[in-house]
């Protein structure tokens, strides 16, 4: 699927892209309590330090979807890494780091929090391959593929215990689809469907399976690209 820069520029802040946008959005903060939740140049060293150490990333989460879809403010940065590759991250920003767990490690910047997330099922490690060169305040970044990202998000929004953020990764979805409707195939749509599917096995997970699927039909239709669903039946 080919990727087309589309104009948003009444969504962007002048000279920036939509990554660029929701980190200065962030660093803007809350009005209310003052409080910023990221700095462009901290986020900036990050990728610059990533780069230097050859650790294959992709952006993926709120960064992603405000460079394809609708810019917003996101208070953390979401990448995605090999598994192998998560001792080579601990060790480079050993100093920031506070948390690991089976699928995600957490590091606590001065004007960021990141989190890593593991690559370890063929189709994550596969997106990583996919990943689209960008920028970032003038440094080379990775940003995983639109395609990639929705399947992400799929499985990511019904996992979520926060009802808001559900919906945000739905809307996300949605915006992500609006974005490129005239680039999506149908087999993109078979692709997300059949790798999400090879997530799960016992009969309740792939109950949870078709919701996603029904879900993402009922928003194909509801957007005009019925011809793009995915066959359950």
């Amino acid at each position: 699927m080919e990727i087309l820069e589309h104009t948003r520029e009444e969504l962007l802040f002048p000279n920036m892209n939509g990554m660029e946008t929701s980190v200065a959005l962030a660093e803007e903060g809350n009005p209310f309590t003052g409080e910023r939740y990221m700095r462009r140049e901290t986020v900036k060293w990050i990728f610059e330090q990533l780069n230097e150490s050859g650790i294959p990333y992709a952006i993926i989460g709120g960064l992603a979807a405000a460079q394809y879809a609708l810019p917003r403010m996101t208070k953390d940065l979401d990448i995605l890494v090999l598994d192998e590759d998560r001792p080579r991250l601990h060790r480079l920003f050993i100093k920031y780091f506070v948390l690991k767990t089976a699928d995600f490690s957490s590091f606590l910047f001065s004007g960021a929090k990141m989190d890593a997330f593991a690559a370890k099922l063929p189709y994550e490690r596969q997106a990583l391959q996919n990943a689209i060169d960008s920028t970032f305040e003038g440094v080379p970044v990775k940003v995983i593929h639109p395609r990639d990202l929705i399947l992400l998000k799929l499985h990511a929004a019904w996992e979520r215990k926060n009802e808001q953020k559900r919906y945000l990764d739905l809307g996300d979805i949605t915006g992500v689809l609006q974005t490129f409707r005239d680039q999506f195939t149908a087999d993109d749509i078979r692709y997300i469907a059949e790798q999400l599917r090879t997530r799960y096995q016992t009969p309740e997970e792939l109950e949870k399976w078709r919701e996603r699927i029904e879900w993402l039909n009922e928003e194909l239709e509801r957007m005009e690209m019925g011809h793009l669903r995915y066959p359950l039946d």
